[in-house]
């Protein structure tokens, strides 16, 4: 699952409105965010799920400053 919270945003994972993106595809390598607003910075969060559905620890957190002109 990915997690996205804005820069100042507190993270929450018990928070499901935070979730972005939930794949069960083992070939999916990448994730494109194109919801994005331009110049604004977002953190994103990963975790996995096993075939039982237990979510794993947090991975790091990544932060992200998108640029205009980037989509």
């Amino acid at each position: 699952m990915i997690y996205r919270f804005n820069k100042d945003e507190k993270l929450d994972l018990q928070n499901p409105g935070k979730i972005i993106k939930i794949s069960f595809d083992k070939d999916l390598h990448y994730f494109e965010d194109e919801t994005i607003t331009p110049g604004k910075t977002y953190k994103y969060v990963v975790t996995t799920l096993d075939r039982l559905k237990n979510e794993s620890a947090p991975s790091n957190v990544l932060e992200v400053r998108f640029r205009k002109g980037w989509l």
